[in-house]
């Protein structure tokens, strides 16, 4: 039952597949939705119904001028962006889950802005360089590194990578020692009560 119910499946994605669903839709959707917003954004046409019009037509273009050079197969060796972008989202996506995972855990134990501003602020920073590493490496930018970089692609590598982090973060908050003047929350309490308990407190009862 299993097997037929996966082969069922298969054969309904690979009907998308046959009809361009990865290689035209969902990229002309991406492109176009990415286009449109930030011409609406910067108001580069300004904030009119005309500009709305303008701007709902330059995003049409846009994503047009990128996906047909790609079904036609005109794009050169390595340089296709639909490539690019469809090797490079599945990591960028395992990057995003990690770090909405890691803000529902401060989340739940209830972090307040004090703190959480200049985690928020390396948070960013670090999937900045992430994300720009992996759509790098996916356009084969950075291949020269040859073996020395290599073991970075094996997902086991990186979720290896991953845990570290995560783990160091959690041992920064137990470990750190408060500023003069700051009032935590309920986390940094949890943290606190953590950090007593291994010890940590900086002094007991008398």
């Amino acid at each position: 039952m299993p097997n037929g119910y996966t082969g069922t499946l298969g054969n309904v994605f690979q009907s998308f597949q046959n009809i361009g669903l990865q290689d035209l839709w969902l990229p002309f959707a991406l492109i176009f939705v990415l286009s449109y917003v930030a011409l609406q954004k910067s108001g580069v046409l300004g904030d009119s119904k005309d500009a709305k019009k303008y701007n709902l037509a330059i995003a049409i273009v846009i994503s047009l001028l990128v996906v047909i050079p790609h079904v036609t197969r005109t794009y050169p060796a390595g340089a296709d962006p639909i490539d690019i972008i469809n090797n490079a989202i599945p990591n960028v996506a395992v990057i995003l889950v990690v770090i909405v995972m890691f803000l529902i855990l401060i989340g739940l134990f209830g972090g307040k802005a004090g703190w959480t501003g200049s985690l928020a602020g390396f948070i960013v920073l670090a999937s900045a360089v992430a994300i720009g590493w992996i759509f790098l490496r996916a356009a084969g930018y950075l291949q020269y590194g040859g073996a020395v970089l290599n073991f970075l692609d094996n997902p086991e590598t990186q979720a290896l990578i991953i845990i570290i982090l995560v783990f160091g973060l959690i041992v920064y908050f137990i470990t750190k020692e408060p500023r003069e003047g700051e009032h935590g929350g309920a986390l940094s309490g949890f943290f606190n009560a953590l950090r007593e308990g291994f010890g940590g407190g900086g002094g007991g009862h008398h």
